[in-house]
């Protein structure tokens, strides 16, 4: 890239009678501030350069957010994800799933056998008519907990991450908020998918 010397131009482009200092001088103050733009746009440039030796594959961005901020422990590693449990494929035409006994009126229940009745697990003792369980005479059987049924966790979706940034505690303490926002300006820069993560020490 060509360098230009503003002060080096506007002395030699002046001349020769004009060669004085106040001259001199007054010129380089008219110019001052197209130096100062070229001097912004070398320094932009210069760091758009460096920015572009990186990609978002891991051993660029790792090497990435090492330099800037001097901590060679710095990994990244792959998070854990759950994968989606499904109970069929509509397209599939299959049966109905159901997670749990349903209570069916007039059915003979015997002692075992376990149903969820107004939205509760009810556990058979003994034997039943098939009545509201819990009007049954002479019939015994344990009220359950709430029924629920989870097919994953909310704390494990939550946390699942694409990628997991490591910092060696040495480093983590001592890093400030800025620094916290400037790392994942970094990471947001280069990661344009998957960018579900979390930074830890280590």
């Amino acid at each position: 890239m060509f360098n230009v010397l503003f002060a080096y131009l506007v002395r030699n482009l002046l001349p020769t009678r004009l060669r004085q200092s106040r001259i001199i001088a007054y010129a380089k103050l008219l110019i001052s501030y197209i130096d100062k733009i070229y001097n912004e746009y070398v320094a932009y440039r210069t760091i758009k350069l460096y920015d572009i030796n990186f990609t978002g594959q891991v051993m660029y961005l790792q090497k990435r957010i090492r330099d800037t901020f001097d901590c060679q422990g710095i990994l990244i590693e792959d998070g854990v994800l759950s994968l989606p449990f499904y109970l069929s494929n509509k397209d599939e035409l299959n049966l109905p799933v159901f997670t749990g006994n349903m209570f069916i009126l007039g059915h003979q229940y015997q002692a075992g056998e376990s149903i969820v009745f107004e939205n509760k697990w009810y556990d058979y003792i003994s034997t039943g008519s098939g009545i509201n369980p819990n009007l049954e005479p002479g019939t015994v059987v344990t009220l359950g907990d709430d029924y629920e049924f989870f097919l994953s966790n909310q704390a494990e979706l939550s946390s699942q991450n694409d990628f997991i940034i490591k910092i060696p505690a040495v480093c983590y303490n001592n890093m400030t908020l800025s620094d916290f926002v400037e790392m994942r300006a970094i990471i947001e820069y280069y990661k344009l998918a998957n960018k579900t993560y979390t930074i830890i020490s280590y």
